[in-house]
This record gives structure tokens, C-alpha cells and sequence, in this order.
């Protein structure tokens, strides 16, 4: 048979187009039956162009091209391929002809699949379930029951580091030791890797015995399924708490990472700069299989020999283990706006002129009682201050007084700006009935410029309650009014005399050296939390 005959023929059985009586699927059958068409077409001129075709067909064949009344619309949305053969007789089809008619099933039906469009609002996700105990107690046992393999090769590996089994552990380290030399401990690792699969896999065929790499110690006791109400409430608690105590812990370690690669701890980032410049050059000197050979040696002795040392005696541990002292003076994010703010506050600080002066200082701070004790720990601790700097002597308790705002409004009495004021060596302070805030106000004594006694009401009869105070601090000016000061006078006084300390330490000639150039206040402010200073107050009604 002639190999165009053949090619109608397979393409009869295999490429026909059915009506379609759905509107929404026109444009996929039209795409479809075009497709379809341009395969045939490509197929046909292909062969004819490359001689496949012989000029005579054999004996007893007649070949009936298709014409325009055997491929037209039997109806809108449809149309009909429909090639006429005669004396069709079989005859084995080249390679060719196979691969190149898989070629096109592929490609059709890969731009049949991009037809097919998904849309998101399909895709929703499950909706959450409210809160029950049941289901909490189920979770619960299923994530034990699948952390169970990380938690046992975590105590293995804690076992196997701290020489619970001396054979086993000697062994091992010897086995990495030598790996590590021969270059293969990647290898060893598949390895390992292949052989657990196949023990899991007899294991799923039914066959039950013990193989592990690493010993995890004791097995856990499973506790009764039976539950009270208290005991429900008691697992509720222990979950919140170590959930809370676990999170915390991860987050003070990610942190403290983060701390020393953004330059917050000063001896750990040029550690880390340190080791990255040496593996930089030993990298760009040496082979990388020599590289990792010593890095996997180092390794095998600081975990096997090094840290087990370590553990075993603490004092030694304390004194020669410099990664350990390293990290745990890494601050976290809380520790280290405490010791910013402490560090910017001890720039404001006095330090006494002279011994006499610290001894009365001191012999102020014994004379304390254990109950204003605590209450000058806890105004230091909202204020950021060291123990020197507790209020003086009838500030202890602080003056009762209201933050005025600019409106000056009698209203702002009733208001949320109630607080009482402290004066200490070297800071005014106002803080708020409701502490810690952001609305305290902390004013540096070096940045008062004058304390004014003002009257806020001119109808009202007597000279008034309060007092006003102007504020520079590098060219930053601002004005606080507080009223309603019970002894006015008394507090004036006190708080000028505590300026005029200040600023005859501060010409002093030991204090002329100490010429610390302070940041910016504005900046500093925005990462205080307990306080603002007064330069940088913005009173606002939503106080």
C-alpha cells in the first residue's frame, strides 16, 4: 500500500473530532480540530517533499484525496475529517513514521493540559478548629509519636559525645577519624543512609528485630489515656509552659546569632569576621579535599575529645572554653536596649566630687528601709538608673503633680497625665500612674535652662501651683508645664539648687577631659520603651 494510504488510514482512527453541543467548550473543539489539521497537513507535505511518496501507487489501490465536501461544518462548533480510502491493505509502518507520530501525541497533549486553567479561589484551605482539649491531647500524641525518631537520635548523639559507652563511642571515632582521612565520610554517610532504608523495609515486611546506630537510653512509660478535669487542666499548663519556654529559648539563640552578625557585640562579630577572612584564604591556597580533610579532623576531636573535657569538668570548662564565655555575653535584644539606654543614661550621670560626698550618698542609700528599698529599686528599674542615682531626701515618694498640656485646660487635671516627680542627682523624673510608658519623661539636669513658677489661671485667686520648665538639648528646645505642686516653693528651690551641682561638676577641670560626644537624642528616644526625655516629648491628646 501506498505510505501516503497508510498515513489517512492511522489517521482515521486515531484523530476524530465529535460534535460538540456545549457552548462553553466551542473554542477548545475548534482549537483541537486545528490542530489536528495542521498535523495532517505537516505530515502529508513532509512526506510528499521528501519523496516518500512513489509516483505510482501499487495494483489494486486507489488513493481519494480529500476535498472541500469531505472536510466542512456538519454544524456550528463541529467540524468532520473524514479522508476516503479504498482497498486499504496492511503493510508494517517505518520508524519513523512511529516516532514522529508519538512526537505529535506528546506535543497535543501538552497543549491539550495548558486548556486546562485552575482558578486560586478553589484552593481554599480548611477552616480552623476552635480550641478542645480532645483534639489538643491528640496532637499532642502525634507529634510525640513523630518527633519520637529526632528526640531518640538527639539523646543518641548526647550518649554517644559523652562517652556513655566507652567501646562503642572509641569505635566510632576512630571509624570518623579514619574516614575523614581517606576522604570518605561522604560516602560513609549513604552508606549508613542505604543500610537503615533496608531495615526499615524489613521492618514493614514484618520482620521484628532491634537496630539502631545510636543508643537512646531508658524508654519512655506511656501514661494513662484517662484524663480528669484538673488533669486536663494541668496538661493544658504544662503544654503552654513548655511551649513558652521552648520558644523563648530558641528566640534568645536566634537572636543572640543575630546580634553578633550585626555588629551589637563587638568581640563576637570580629570573631565571626575572623574566621570567615582565614577560611576565605585557606580556601583560595588550599584544595578543597585538603580543606575539608582538616575541617573534619578539627571537628572529630572537638566533639569526641574537646567538649566531652569540657563536660566533664565545669571549672575547666568556665576558664579555657572561649566559645562558651564568647556566647554568653552575647546579649539578646532586650539586654541590649537595656545596656544601650543604661549607657546613654550614664552620660548624664554625676559622679560625686569627693569621697565626703559619695559617703553621704551611700549613707543615704542605708538609711533606707526595706519597704522604700523596694521602691527606689523599682523606680531605678523603670528609669534605667544605677544605684546612685535614687531620689533625694523628701523625694522619695515623689511630689504629686498633673503634665499640663498646650491648651492648659483645667480638664487635663482629670486627665490620664497624673504622676508624681523625682528628683535625683542628676535627672528630673515624671512618671505616670499607669507604668512602665512610653509618656514618662526623663529630663537631664545639665539640659534645664530655667524653672519659672507660673500661674495657669489668671481668674483663679493666689499666686498658683505650678511650675515651668525650659529645656535645651543640642539645640533641641521644648517647654513642660506641671501643676498642681504641693510646696512649690520647696520644689524650685531643690531644683535648682540640684542644676547648680550639676553644672559647676560639669566645668569642673577632672570633668573637662570627659568630653563624650552624645548621640542624638531623637534617635535614641525611638528605641526607649519606659521613658522619652523632655527635649523630645510631643504632648498629644491621646495621653
Amino acid at each position: 500500500m501506498h505510505i501516503f494510504d497508510s498515513l489517512f488510514c492511522t489517521s482515521s482512527q486515531h484523530l476524530q473530532i465529535v460534535n460538540i453541543e456545549s457552548v462553553s467548550c466551542k473554542r477548545v473543539s475548534r482549537n483541537s480540530v486545528r490542530i489536528n489539521s495542521i498535523i495532517i497537513k505537516s505530515v502529508s507535505s513532509k512526506l510528499v517533499s521528501s519523496k516518500f511518496i512513489s509516483s505510482k501507487s501499487p495494483a489494486g489501490t486507489r488513493v481519494t484525496k480529500p476535498n472541500a465536501s469531505s472536510v466542512g461544518e456538519s454544524g456550528e462548533g463541529s467540524r468532520v475529517v473524514q479522508p476516503v480510502l479504498e482497498n486499504q491493505v496492511s503493510q508494517p509502518r517505518s520508524r519513523f513514521d512511529k516516532l514522529f507520530e508519538r512526537t505529535c501525541e506528546v506535543v497535543y497533549d501538552v497543549l491539550e493540559d495548558f486548556n486546562d486553567m485552575t482558578r486560586p479561589d478553589d484552593n481554599k484551605g480548611q477552616p480552623d478548629e476552635p480550641l478542645s482539649v480532645k483534639t489538643l491531647k491528640e496532637n499532642i500524641r502525634r507529634f510525640k509519636t513523630a518527633v519520637k525518631p529526632i528526640t531518640d537520635t538527639w539523646k543518641g548523639l548526647f550518649n554517644l559525645f559523652n562517652w556513655r559507652n566507652r567501646s562503642y563511642t572509641l569505635f566510632v571515632f576512630l571509624i570518623h577519624m579514619y574516614c575523614v582521612w581517606r576522604g570518605w565520610f561522604l560516602p560513609l554517610l549513604f552508606f549508613l543512609g542505604a543500610v537503615r532504608m533496608v531495615v526499615n523495609f524489613l521492618h514493614f515486611k514484618g520482620y521484628t528485630f532491634h537496630f539502631a546506630y545510636l543508643d537512646s537510653g531508658e524508654l519512655e512509660k506511656e501514661t494513662d489515656d484517662s484524663l480528669g478535669l484538673s488533669d486536663k487542666f494541668n496538661l493544658v499548663l504544662l503544654v503552654a509552659t513548655k511551649v513558652q519556654n521552648g520558644l523563648g529559648s530558641v528566640a534568645d539563640n536566634l537572636e543572640k546569632v543575630k546580634n553578633m552578625l550585626t555588629w551589637r557585640h563587638r568581640e563576637g562579630s570580629k570573631r565571626v569576621l575572623l574566621v570567615l577572612c582565614m577560611g576565605f584564604v585557606m580556601t583560595a591556597i588550599m584544595p578543597t579535599s585538603i580543606f575539608w580533610k582538616f575541617i573534619g579532623l578539627g571537628f572529630g576531636v572537638k566533639i569526641f575529645i574537646v567538649n566531652y573535657i569540657y563536660n566533664r569538668y565545669p571549672r575547666i570548662k568556665k576558664r579555657y572554653d572561649s566559645n562558651y564565655k564568647l556566647w554568653i555575653t552575647v546579649p539578646t535584644d532586650a539586654q541590649y536596649e537595656k545596656n544601650f539606654v543604661k549607657a546613654e543614661m550614664d552620660k548624664y550621670i554625676v559622679i560625686p566630687r569627693s569621697d565626703s560626698e559619695l559617703e553621704r550618698s551611700m549613707e543615704h542609700l542605708s538609711d533606707l528601709d526595706s519597704s522604700e528599698d523596694e521602691d527606689s529599686a523599682e523606680f531605678r528599674q523603670v528609669f534605667s538608673l544605677p544605684i546612685t542615682e535614687c531620689p533625694q531626701r523628701g523625694w522619695l515618694s515623689g511630689k504629686r503633680t498633673v503634665l499640663i498640656g498646650k491648651d492648659r485646660s483645667v480638664i487635663t487635671l482629670l486627665s490620664k497625665k497624673r504622676g508624681k516627680l523625682f528628683l535625683t542627682n542628676s535627672f528630673l523624673c515624671f512618671e505616670r500612674e499607669k507604668t512602665p510608658s512610653a509618656r514618662n519623661i526623663v529630663i537631664p539636669l545639665q539640659d534645664i535652662v530655667r524653672v519659672d513658677k507660673v500661674k495657669i489661671n489668671q481668674r483663679m485667686p493666689g499666686k498658683g501651683m505650678a511650675i515651668q520648665i525650659l529645656i535645651n538639648s543640642e539645640g533641641k528646645e521644648n517647654v513642660l508645664t506641671f501643676g498642681g505642686v504641693i510646696g512649690r516653693d520647696e520644689v524650685v528651690k531643690s531644683i535648682n539648687q540640684s542644676i547648680r551641682n550639676v553644672k559647676q561638676e560639669r566645668q569642673s577641670p577632672r570633668r573637662s577631659s570627659d568630653n563624650i560626644s552624645r548621640r542624638s537624642l531623637d534617635s535614641v528616644s525611638s528605641r526607649i520603651q519606659n521613658f522619652t526625655f523632655g527635649a523630645y516629648y510631643v504632648d498629644s491628646d491621646s495621653d
